[in-house]
């Protein structure tokens, strides 16, 4: 798989969850969420770990099946043809934090500085995100400006879902791989935003097929090309160089304002919107990584089986 080519990739949004295409009705959705209920529930598939995915599919069923609600999450995910890619909208305040697990070197230096924030996963002993809001600004700028390879970023909302669903499906290798230089130059910002771009080109090809006698009206404001970010190559620590001083400089325009801060309450609802489906990626990638251990396990369990039958 070549860095920038994901489509073969499990999908993480909430249309992929359910089996559903972006412009299913209602009752699609329903039927959908009751047919993966049944097979996943805990009393059904014998595995504890399916409450954490039976848990998503409610969020996710919550979101689709709710008019403004999945509005808004069509507009953050790149569902609406109307839609901003994250990393050109600067409507949201960058106030989560992100680790950029393809530059992580395992140093232990934010876990150690917020052990609430940051936690070290054992596959490949990268730092991660485990939880938001639970350190203080302060503290989570100490762990950002001590890291000694910038690998922990603030981002808004909406691109923390993006980037976090890029992050679970993106190949990656142990820290002391890393070293050796495997799995080097691969850039999550740059996959998430493409991954973002290819979901606008296919969703407006639907829509477009969907309704063929509708003539197309020429795209104005924020052009659909216009939409795809280019990082000239940089990773996302040397594109978000700079993230630190925008947001403080946002932050100090919104207190001078002395209004709503956070903008109005649609985009409080949308940003809202967009960290809850960080969380659901998150859960999704964990359930994941759980179900293809389990698999493996059960199959060398056969295989031994069917050795030691063949023997006797």
């Amino acid at each position: 798989m070549q860095q920038t080519e994901l489509e073969e990739a499990v999908e993480e949004d909430f249309y992929s969850l359910l089996g559903v295409s972006p412009l299913a009705d209602a009752k699609e959705i329903k039927r959908a969420y009751y047919s993966m209920m049944r097979t996943c529930h805990p009393d059904r598939s014998g595995d504890s770990e399916s409450n954490d995915f039976c848990a998503l599919l409610n969020d996710v069923y919550e979101t689709l099946t709710d008019p403004t609600r999945r509005a808004l999450y069509d507009e953050l995910a790149g569902f609406s043809a109307e839609s901003i890619n994250p990393f050109l909208d600067d409507r949201y305040p960058r106030d989560r934090v992100f680790v950029d697990e393809f530059s992580c070197i395992g140093c232990r230096n934010c876990n150690n500085v917020c052990p609430k924030t940051f936690g070290m996963e054992e596959d490949y002993g990268r730092a991660r995100v485990m939880v938001q809001d639970v350190d203080t600004e302060s503290k989570l700028q100490e762990a950002i400006d001590t890291c000694p390879v910038s690998c922990i970023h603030w981002v808004t909302a909406p691109q923390l879902s993006l980037l976090e669903t890029a992050m679970a499906r993106m190949e990656r290798v142990a820290v002391w791989s890393l070293m050796g230089g495997a799995g080097a130059n691969k850039d999550v910002f740059t996959e998430a935003s493409l991954a973002w771009t290819r979901r606008q080109s296919d969703i407006r090809q639907r829509v477009a097929e969907a309704a063929p006698q509708q003539p197309q009206a020429a795209p104005t404001g924020w052009s659909f090309w216009n939409n795809t970010v280019s990082f000239n190559g940089a990773t996302g620590s040397r594109f978000y160089r700079d993230a630190n001083q925008k947001r403080q400089q946002q932050q100090a325009s919104s207190s001078g304002a002395g209004s709503s801060g956070g903008g109005d309450r649609e985009s409080r609802g949308v940003a809202e919107l967009a960290a809850r489906a960080a969380r659901v990626a998150r859960t999704w990638r964990r359930y994941q990584e759980v179900a293809m251990a389990a698999r493996r396990d059960m199959l060398v369990i056969t295989s031994v089986s069917s050795a030691s039958s063949m023997d006797d």
